[in-house]
């Protein structure tokens, strides 16, 4: 009787199943998969164009730049200015300049290195719509 007892027990130690190396494998697998997601985030394409400034007329794209005497407009070898008033950058006459210029083309904004980022959030917002709320600007690109 003791025999069959030993016997039964090692039937029951044998069958049971080890689930440590099965935990292993999925941990490993798990790991691949965030590792290869990420890695293909990091690899997508950016459609992203440079505008070039040659070129003259409607099709040219609209460049502004801040530097600290105020604003410079240009469009292909159209050169526009609006002066600093009071010390402030001029956004209602920026909008007057931007408004005939709107026809289709896109607009580039860059600051010099002494302009401060509000500015130049406050420029970008400012070329967005005109005075009225018409939409003026609506794609704004950082050059």
């Amino acid at each position: 009787m003791t025999n069959r007892k030993l016997r039964a027990e090692v039937e029951a130690e044998t069958g049971e199943l080890t689930l440590v190396p099965y935990l292993d494998i999925l941990m490993n697998l798990i790991l691949f998969m965030i590792l290869s997601m990420t890695g293909l985030g990091a690899m997508k394409v950016i459609n992203a164009t440079r505008a070039s400034g040659q070129g003259s007329g409607a099709g040219a794209p609209v460049s502004v730049v801040i530097d600290e005497s105020g604003y410079v407009i240009r469009q292909g070898e159209q050169v526009a200015t609006v002066p600093l008033r009071n010390g402030a950058w001029d956004q209602p006459a920026l909008k007057t300049v931007l408004e005939p210029l709107r026809g289709g083309s896109r607009l580039l904004v860059s600051a010099a290195a002494g302009v401060q980022f509000e500015v130049l959030v406050a420029t970008m917002d400012a070329a967005r719509t005109t005075a009225d709320g018409r939409p003026l600007f609506p794609d704004v690109t950082l050059e």
